[in-house]
């Protein structure tokens, strides 16, 4: 209960330089459980009093840095460079890139088909000298719409670039850039090479861009209430890391070596999925379970560790949906443990696990996006199952078969 309290209170400081009245809330929730438990020696007290100054004031120091140092231009020649995927439809190309040093939204209409064809097929990563006209990302016009503003305001991007003209082009010579670069280009590869159009899947569920899914299945799944299914999660990583036990432990590998396996795969499969917060969310709650585990280290004190480390390191995360929906839906099903745990069979099993993640999601949907899909309770416990135990795994076995070969890949995977 004492990592409980730490992260509750981590969270309260540094929301008290966000949000004043769920700062207040998170104290209380604190002090009751203290109230509760009376656990709290003059050590642990100490600690507690350490953590919410050190949080409040990283909380404090985050929110005042998070703010732009570029202002509105219009027809400016600026140099932006990009090293994330783009977006190509049809004429319109859209992606993230940095001016500055700073992360902005950019656009840019093509002019013919040859600019689509070089950043369609041929683009990955680089720095671009533009001519362009900057200014603030659009206020949201609707008040039951998504924020797109705010949306983006907390992952430190305040500004959109229109570019007008693109004047030249140059690859980026930096390590770090080069590393996203490599990462663009294994996605890029899936696009060209897999002959069949569910291509989009298996990029979706490798390095977590949806570009190229089909808006209709997309739609499809969000209206079932299992879009995260498409979203790398820590789900994903979860059946991985099972994959990888299964297999070897059949294979007589030692524990201690299907460990330190693991500690080389969770840092990779990060890096493939570009970092997202549930993914980091998993791995670090992964490596912490197994570092710690000889010393009676629980699931739920690992992930609550992961919490602290998480928010100390980027307070800004407590605004990311994912952040949230991962921490929160994890959090109840450890809590609910006691109730799980007393199914009679894997169908009661996979409806209580589905209750229980779907109303653990529902203030964060309803608060973030004004709607909630009541089908997802039941068809998250058959696709969920599905998607972990089939299709995910499948499209693991068939990606390191497309590593080697392309071509058997088409020939042993196209659909009939």
């Amino acid at each position: 209960m004492y990592y409980l309290q730490l992260a509750i209170l981590a969270l309260g400081a540094v929301l008290l330089n966000y949000n004043f009245l769920i700062s207040m809330l998170c104290i209380i929730i604190f002090l009751l459980i203290t109230w509760k438990n009376k656990n709290l020696n003059a050590r642990k007290t100490i600690i507690c009093i350490i953590v919410f100054l050190a949080f409040f004031i990283r909380g404090a120091y985050e929110q005042k840095t998070n703010t732009t140092h570029i202002s509105d231009e219009k027809n400016i020649d600026i140099i932006l460079t990009i090293d994330d995927r783009i977006q190509v439809n049809g004429n319109y190309l859209k992606g993230i890139a940095k001016l500055n040093k700073e992360k902005v939204l950019f656009t840019y209409i093509l002019k013919d088909e040859k600019e689509k064809t070089f950043f369609k097929e041929h683009f990955q990563g680089g720095m671009l000298k533009v001519n362009a006209d900057i200014e603030d990302i659009g206020e949201k016009k609707n008040f039951y719409s998504f924020d797109y503003k705010k949306y983006n305001e907390n992952k430190g991007i305040f500004k959109n670039v229109k570019v007008n003209d693109i004047k030249n082009f140059e690859e980026n010579k930096g390590i770090i850039s080069k590393i996203k670069i490599w990462r663009i280009s294994l996605g890029n590869k899936i696009h060209k090479e897999i002959s069949f159009d569910k291509s989009g899947y298996i990029e979706a569920l490798i390095f977590g861009d949806k570009a190229y899914l089909e808006k209709d299945e997309i739609i499809n799944y969000k209206n079932l209430g299992t879009s995260h299914l498409l979203a790398i999660s820590g789900l994903h990583l979860g059946v991985l890391i099972s994959l990888i036990y299964f297999i070897l432990l059949r294979l007589r590998f030692s524990v201690e070596i299907i460990e330190k396996i693991v500690f080389l795969v969770i840092p990779f499969y990060m890096l493939i999925s570009g970092f997202s917060p549930s993914v980091l969310r998993a791995g670090g709650m992964i490596m912490l379970y197994i570092i710690f585990r000889k010393k009676d280290m629980t699931k739920l004190e690992a992930l609550l560790t992961t919490f602290i480390l998480m928010l100390f390191i980027n307070p800004l995360f407590i605004f990311d949906i994912g952040f949230e929906l991962s921490f929160l839906i994890t959090f109840c099903l450890l809590m609910s443990d006691d109730f799980l745990s007393g199914s009679k069979n894997i169908f009661t099993s996979g409806f209580k696990i589905s209750l229980v993640s779907s109303l653990a999601s529902l203030p964060i949907l309803v608060m973030n996006f004004y709607t909630f899909s009541y089908t997802s309770i039941i068809s998250n416990i058959f696709l969920v199952p599905i998607f972990s135990l089939v299709i995910f795994p499948l499209v693991l076995i068939s990606y390191v078969v497309f590593l080697f070969s392309s071509t058997m890949f088409n020939v042993i995977f196209k659909p009939i």
